[in-house]
């Protein structure tokens, strides 16, 4: 063990065991060990141990581990694990521990842990995790988790507390958001922003259960599910005493706008129709792609309400539905006359269904006023 600095190149081919400080180069086949702070690089085919500050940079086969703060460049094949702050690069095969702040890039090929405030870039194979707030761009494989999150994070999976800035990915989680969320699954307590994704849940959005009948005889039943201004809606409907042994489903989105105590919504879905009348016989109806044009109906509803109490409301507007000329003829979610028909011509080489048509598909479009109830 040298106890004095080292000032220039420590070289061995095992290890090197310092106590003093090293300004300078400190290299050896296995491990390098300092007391004190560096100025300048570590480097060890299997592990790096400094019991204080280094500026500069460590290079190790398997890890680095800093008692103090870290400057410029750590790499490690396994990992690395910082007691102190780091900054500008951290890259390691596995994973990154820092206890302190992070300020710079980071990246691991499983995970990175920080405890402290992270500023700038961080990527992982699997997973990064944050107790501090994070500000600038997290990615990961998989997941990806932080106490506050300035900025952008990307993931399959990304969970937040206070967020300004974007989370992507299929589950976005986040406490407040001011900004955007994008993914199949959106939740917050609040957003101020854009939720993008197909459902979209938020404590102080909307959560409501309605029923709305129309003036041809529909009964519908449905559930909104979403945030202040944009929803996604879930119904189901069949005719109401006219005979017609039918049941229809419908999945789509909308825009709520609130006026206290007023409220104004627009909204479109598809809705399939089953002629069986049983739920079981719906679910269980073999449908091919093909199928679809003449099943799935374009559907849309521009309605109005009045919040009556804080949770029950009266709701009306008009309903448009559409289908192709020829198919359901007898439905009763088709009565009467259309408001319009357009036409298009079909190609004589237009795969099946579309040749059913003929050599001109008509497209019909109903309109009713429907009312209900919300609560």
């Amino acid at each position: 063990m040298v106890l004095k600095n080292v000032n220039g190149v420590q070289f061995a081919v095992i290890g090197n065991n310092t106590g003093g400080e090293i300004s300078g180069v400190q290299a050896a086949g296995i491990y390098n060990i300092s007391g004190e702070k560096i100025r300048g690089w570590q480097t060890a085919g299997i592990f790096n141990i400094t019991d204080s500050d280094i500026q500069g940079g460590q290079i190790a086969g398997i890890f680095n581990l800093t008692e103090g703060n870290v400057s410029n460049f750590q790499g490690a094949g396994i990992f690395n694990l910082n007691y102190g702050n780091a900054r500008w690069f951290q890259g390691a095969g596995v994973f990154n521990l820092n206890i302190g702040s992070f300020n710079g890039f980071q990246s691991a090929g499983i995970a990175n842990l920080n405890i402290g405030d992270f500023y700038g870039f961080q990527g992982a194979g699997i997973a990064n995790l944050n107790r501090g707030s994070f500000n600038g761009f997290q990615a990961a494989g998989i997941f990806s988790a932080s106490h506050d999150t300035n900025g952008i994070q990307a993931g399959l999976v990304n969970i937040s507390g206070n967020i300004n800035g974007v989370q992507a990915g299929l589950v976005n989680i986040g406490n407040y958001v001011n900004g955007v969320q994008a993914g199949l699954l959106n939740i917050s307590n609040d957003i101020h922003g854009l939720p993008i994704g197909l459902i979209n849940i938020s404590l102080h959005g909307l959560h409501d259960f309605s029923s709305w009948s129309d003036t041809e005889g529909i009964t519908y039943f449905g559930f909104q599910l979403g945030t202040r201004y944009l929803y996604t809606l879930l119904y189901g409907g069949f005719p109401f005493n006219n005979g017609k042994d039918e049941l229809a489903v419908g999945l789509g989105s909308g825009f709520h706008i609130p006026v206290y105590p007023f409220y104004f919504e627009l909204d479109l879905s598809a809705k399939y129709i089953s002629s069986t009348g049983s739920f079981i016989s719906l679910i269980s109806d073999t449908i091919t792609p093909y199928d679809l044009p003449a099943l799935l109906h374009p559907s849309a509803r521009i309605s109005a309400g009045f919040t009556i109490f804080k949770s029950i409301s009266i709701f009306g507007g008009v309903l448009f539905d559409t289908k192709f000329s020829g198919t359901f003829i007898n439905s009763g979610f088709f009565k009467g006359k259309p408001i319009t028909t357009f036409y298009r011509s079909i190609p004589s080489d237009a795969p099946y269904p579309w040749q059913e048509f003929g050599d001109k598909l008509g497209i019909e479009i109903y309109a009713h006023w429907f009312l209900g109830l919300r609560i």
